[in-house]
C-alpha cells in the first residue's frame, strides 16, 4: 500500500504580530488549504482502496460459502463411499470364511453335460468311439439345506468318515426306442 507525503504543516509560535502580519496569515492559510487538499486526495485514495478490498472481500466470502457446500458434500459422499467400503470388507470377509457350495441339480447337470459332449463328439466323427452308456457318480462332502439341496465344501478341520455325507446318483441315456402299447401298434381293421 503506497504512503502519501503529506506536506509538514506547523503554525509554530504565534504572536499577536504574526497575526497582524498578512503575508504570514495567508502563507499559513494557503499552507493549510494545501493540506486539507492532499489529505482529502488521500482520503479520497483510501476510499477507493477501501472499496475494492471490500468487492474481493466479498468476493471471497461467496467463493468460501460455495467451498463450504461443496466441501459438504464432498463429505457427505465420502461417507456413503466409506459405508460402502465397510459393506464391501465385511462381504469379502463373509466370502472367505463362507463355505463354498454347488446345487445337486447343478452338479448334476454339469456330470450330464459332459457325458452328453463325449458322446455327441463320438457320434459325430462316426469312429469307432466308446459312448458312455451311464454313469454312477458318488460324492462325499457336507450336505446344507438351508436355502435348497446343496453340497458344499468342508473346512479342513471338518473333514472325517462321521463329518461327510454320501450323495449317489446314476446318469443314464433316455432309451431311443418309443414303446408304445399294443392297441396303438395293430393295424385298423
Amino acid at each position: 500500500m503506497a504512503t502519501s507525503n503529506f506536506l509538514p504543516f506547523d503554525l509554530g509560535t504565534v504572536d499577536d504580530v504574526k497575526l497582524r502580519d498578512t503575508t504570514f496569515v495567508r502563507g499559513k492559510f494557503t499552507e493549510a488549504v494545501q493540506a486539507v487538499g492532499v489529505r482529502d486526495a488521500e482520503i479520497q485514495r483510501l476510499a477507493n482502496v477501501n472499496g475494492s478490498l471490500q468487492k474481493q472481500f466479498d468476493e471471497a466470502n461467496r467463493l468460501t460459502a460455495t467451498r463450504d457446500v461443496e466441501l459438504a458434500n464432498v463429505r457427505k459422499e465420502l461417507a456413503v463411499q466409506a459405508a460402502r467400503v465397510n459393506e464391501l470388507t465385511d462381504k469379502i470377509a463373509q466370502a472367505a470364511i463362507a463355505v463354498p457350495k454347488i446345487g445337486v441339480q447343478d452338479l448334476v447337470s454339469q456330470f450330464k453335460g459332459n457325458i452328453d459332449r463325449i458322446n455327441a463328439d463320438v457320434i459325430s466323427r462316426k469312429s469307432t468311439g466308446m459312448l458312455v452308456d451311464s454313469v454312477e457318480v458318488e460324492v462325499r462332502g457336507g450336505i446344507d439345506v438351508t436355502d435348497g439341496l446343496h453340497i458344499t465344501q468342508l473346512p479342513a478341520s471338518a473333514l472325517g468318515v462321521a463329518s461327510v455325507s454320501v450323495l449317489k446318483f446314476n446318469l443314464r441315456p433316455t432309451s431311443a426306442l418309443k414303446i408304445v402299447e399294443d392297441d396303438d401298434a395293430a393295424p385298423p381293421r
